[in-house]
């Protein structure tokens, strides 16, 4: 049952990422059409938008990891639950 709970986590937080990447995108877009001034702003925004993202593959990451070791500790447990109702 908790693996469906960080499943549902994992799907939730990757949606909120293409949710902000596009949105970033959308950013990065208007900025090149004159939303900033100079010819360095879109190559700074573009450079914090690929930053942001790169944290969010981070956590992303992380929490796979989790999933991953919280799936191990239940089949664990589950071991350890039939060997002593064996006993």
């Amino acid at each position: 049952m908790e693996g469906l709970d960080f499943s549902r986590m994992l799907h939730y937080t990757q949606q909120q990422q293409q949710q902000q990447q596009l949105q970033q995108q959308q950013q990065l877009a208007s900025f090149g059409h004159g939303g900033m001034e100079g010819g360095g702003g879109a190559q700074q925004q573009q450079q914090a938008a690929s930053e942001a993202a790169s944290g969010h593959a981070d956590i992303s990451s992380i929490l796979e990891q989790i999933m991953t070791i919280t799936d191990q500790s239940l089949d664990e447990a589950q071991v350890k639950q039939q060997i002593s109702s064996r006993l």
